[in-house]
């Protein structure tokens, strides 16, 4: 996860952890996602998509939607 000019860039295990498992995350975290999702700052890398997809294809993650939803 890294600030950008306000804005917070989530990379793939912080994406992973707070759409599969938010427990995983501190409430610090998930407050500071939630302001920048909330002021439109929120932003994922394109590599992230492609990583997702990889790791459900490897079945080392288990996304309950169609991936192209995700």
């Amino acid at each position: 996860m890294q600030n950008i000019n306000n804005g917070l860039v989530l990379d793939t295990h912080v994406l992973l952890w707070s759409l599969l498992q938010p427990e995983e995350l501190s409430e610090q975290i998930k407050h500071k996602i939630n302001l920048a999702q909330e002021s439109s700052q929120l932003f994922l890398s394109s590599i992230s998509l492609w990583e997702i997809a990889t790791l459900n294809f490897k079945r080392r993650i288990n996304v309950y939607e169609p991936i192209k939803d995700f």
